[in-house]
């Protein structure tokens, strides 16, 4: 298995910041660890063991499997789908961030502080606010890193959203599926093994 650089230097809160950006991403030791051992027994035909386990194949799930296969874990990815399923198959690939290096090109001035103020004006401040501080903080870095590290194409412009008075929508070329097949290729380069068609319980 080859890993990057970026991806050994990616921290933790990078890396939660990631799988926040997406969907909820359950990591766990075994396939059946939710289910009653006398519900799974009795439908197992081959038990497979792993280290981590990450159920969903969106764009924050096989993020998450190709950094935990990038540190080392024996990696399994399950989606019910036959196919990279999750938000990111379908989204039209806008992602927001503070303090990129596409804004800095551009000559926009942007800082985690204000694109914190702007979250927590939409709407943020009804949430968990050390979750609003993270992805304030994190999810230039993440942009940076797919952009930057990754080669996910993004268009040559930035956008204005609703109300915000910064550019800092950065858009795929495409559609989200084009970050959504970076991380797969990291994953797979990582060594992620990988399962359609197989829903958990």
């Amino acid at each position: 298995m080859r890993q990057s650089e970026s991806a050994r230097s990616l921290t933790r809160r990078q890396f939660a910041a990631l799988v926040g950006g997406g969907m909820l991403v359950l990591v766990g030791g075994g396939l059946f660890g939710c289910t009653p051992k006398s519900e799974a027994s009795a439908n197992v035909s081959k038990t497979v063991s792993c280290d981590v386990l990450v159920v969903g194949g969106g764009g924050a799930g096989v993020s998450a499997a190709a950094m935990a296969a990038g540190a080392g874990a024996n990696t399994i990815l399950i989606e019910k789908e036959a196919w990279l399923a999750g938000s990111s198959s379908l989204a039209l690939g806008t992602l927001y961030g503070a303090n990129t290096q596409m804004q800095k090109e551009k000559g926009v001035d942007d800082s985690a502080e204000d694109f914190l103020a702007y979250l927590l004006r939409r709407g943020g401040d009804k949430l968990d606010r050390d979750i609003q501080v993270m992805c304030s903080e994190e999810f230039g870095k993440t942009i940076d890193w797919l952009r930057e590290d990754l080669h996910v194409p993004f268009k040559n412009t930035l956008s204005l959203k609703g109300t915000d008075t910064v550019a800092r929508a950065h858009n795929c070329k495409n559609s989200a599926y084009d970050a959504l097949s970076a991380v797969t290729a990291l994953a797979r380069e990582n060594g992620v093994q990988f399962h359609f068609g197989m829903p958990a319980e």
